[in-house]
């Protein structure tokens, strides 16, 4: 038993008709004996009003078309326009795109829907009517959508495709460099040529620093350098131990200097450094400041001899391709300068092989393309004319009818223009609904699609045959699921489209990516798609074929790759 409620105001009410849609109809009315005349559906009661000047109505019968007979001080006739349920579609924008990807969703539903969920496809839902939505991981995702309002409800799919952030590729370049010894025991000797470069102390001698500088001109500052290594290779001393631990530095040169003047002393031609061995910021802003941009510790106790020796440099090279900084290259030095010395080889060593090497690796972003392939070729496959071949058909169907029989697919698309030349980053097949047009249906229908086992001639490919003369193994085609199981039940993809539904005049989407990729790259010959349902009893649907005349409303095949 259902309390049916009363109207705004009224203290009791009484029910005297209902149709077959469960639309009740009667009186409602005030302590006082006041009555009017309502309508009742789906959990809804509403006043039906009354005659202009005459108060009190009543409402006793209703037919199946919404028509009311009552009384309002005389014979009365309502006649009631019942809801429809909404047909739901949506739009999104972007449909595509790298991650994080924000989402606008807009509801392009008929029938006037009063109430919206939504399906984001990665554990998120919303109730808006219009929401924004991000994605912050990779991936493929089916966004459901249903539209409801007093008559009904109507669901909807669609595909959105998130790229990751690093879909792009690494080049390592290597930057020849140039560089100068400081030696505080010789502090105006420009040494340009020497075969080594040192660094630390000789108790008695002095202390040992070196700049180091590198063109970053081909670099601008939209590059995206990801890693910058300075490696430097062994030279002395050889073979042997040292009485102290070495730590090298690198900082930033305060300012620019030359190579062909600069010393201990000096940074250019009669200009000195403000401080002898050279002016430099650390990775803080200090000057003459003592947290470099990297650091290596050389234990005293190993040989390091006949190898490189890598420093990150990552951060100095950022600032100066970015132009937060002038490019004045490396100033290089030992934390302590007391006994340690230690020498790499340097860029005028002589030997390719072990000449310092400034390594710096940039992302460069992979363009990606969208485009739409719709010269497709494509049969049904109709269990009831089992040898007749469709080439021309208008629609291509799936499921079945009762007591006629199943309906299948074959479809091919060309890409030949993108195989082994492409990568696939999304793979989408669209059909566009056929039939049956502004209706329900007795049963939900799951679509599946599978590879085709083998070639098959569009001329002779029937429901028994896959070519002249060559028979399917099974009837009805035979193919190959996701996991290469013959006549498999794991599909590469399916969609499912609700009986209760009416999906007019739109594209349905289907989520081919693994299988297109597998085409693309050669892994297997292109064989098509075989589309069929997955159970088939009295499900029959259509969508338009290749021949259906209509550019618009052909299959179509959408692919994003790089």
């Amino acid at each position: 038993m259902t309390d049916l409620g009363t109207l705004p105001g009224k203290s009791s009410s009484i029910a005297y008709g209902i149709n077959n849609k469960g639309q009740v109809v009667g009186t409602s009315q005030t302590d006082t004996g006041e009555t009017d005349a309502f309508l009742w559906q789906n959990g809804v009661m509403t006043d039906l009003g009354a005659l202009s000047g005459i108060s009190g109505s009543g409402a006793y019968e209703i037919n199946e078309n919404g028509q009311i007979l009552g009384s309002n001080g005389t014979a009365v006739l309502w006649t009631i326009t019942a809801p429809t349920s909404p047909v739901a579609n949506f739009s999104t924008s972007p449909a595509s795109g790298y991650a994080p990807l924000t989402v606008k969703f807009t509801d392009q539903s008929t029938g006037s829907p009063t109430s919206w969920n939504w399906d984001f496809g990665d554990g998120t839902n919303a109730t808006d009517q219009n929401p924004t939505h991000t994605y912050s991981t990779a991936g493929n995702y089916t966004v459901t959508f249903t539209a409801s309002n007093a008559a009904g409800n109507s669901t909807v799919t669609g595909i959105v495709s998130v790229t990751p952030p690093e879909d792009s590729e690494e080049i390592v370049s290597e930057i020849e460099v140039s560089d100068n010894r400081l030696r505080e025991a010789s502090p105006d000797t420009v040494y340009k040529s020497s075969s080594f470069v040192d660094v630390g102390s000789i108790d008695v001698v002095g202390r040992y620093r070196d700049v180091i500088q590198f063109d970053l001109s081909e670099y601008n500052s939209d590059s995206q350098i990801t890693n910058a290594v300075l490696s430097l290779y062994w030279y002395y001393p050889s073979g042997t131990t040292r009485p102290e631990d070495t730590v090298i530095e690198i900082y930033r040169p305060a300012s620019a200097w030359n190579s062909s003047y600069v010393s201990w002393n000096k940074k250019d031609k009669n200009i000195a450094w403000t401080n002898a061995g050279g002016d430099w910021y650390d990775k803080n802003g200090v000057l003459q400041g003592s947290t470099p941009y990297a650091t290596i510790t050389i234990k005293g106790s190993s040989l390091p001899d006949n190898r490189y020796y890598e420093l990150d440099v990552t951060d100095l090279v950022k600032e100066y391709v970015s132009g937060k900084y002038e490019n004045t290259g490396l100033l290089i030095k030992a934390r302590t300068e007391s006994n340690n010395y230690i020498a790499f080889y340097s860029s005028d060593c002589g030997n390719e092989s072990q000449v310092p090497k400034l390594s710096i690796t940039k992302k460069t972003p992979v363009v990606t393309v969208n485009a739409t392939v719709t010269d497709a070729t494509d049969n049904r496959l109709r269990e009831a004319s089992s040898s007749t071949v469709y080439q021309s058909s208008s629609f291509i169907d799936v499921g079945s009818i009762n007591g006629v029989g199943r309906y299948r697919d074959v479809i091919r698309f060309d890409l030949s223009e993108y195989t082994g030349s492409v990568e696939v980053n999304n793979a989408a097949l669209s059909l566009y609904w056929y039939y049956p047009s502004g209706t329900t249906r007795p049963e939900d229908t799951v679509i599946e699609i599978y590879r085709p086992a083998s070639a098959w001639n569009s001329s002779y490919v029937s429901w028994n045959k896959r070519d002249k003369n060559v028979a399917w193994t099974n009837a009805g085609g035979d193919w190959y699921d996701k996991n290469g199981v013959l006549q498999g039940s794991t599909p590469y993809a399916t969609i499912t489209i609700k009986g209760s539904n009416l999906p007019d005049n739109r594209y349905y989407e289907l989520d081919v990516t693994e299988l297109v990729k597998e085409y693309i790259n050669g892994k297997y010959e292109n064989t098509g798609l075989l589309i069929k349902a997955r159970t088939e009893s009295n499900n029959y649907i259509a969508f338009y074929s290749s021949d259906c005349g209509n550019e618009s409303q052909v299959p179509k095949l959408q692919l994003v790759y790089s």
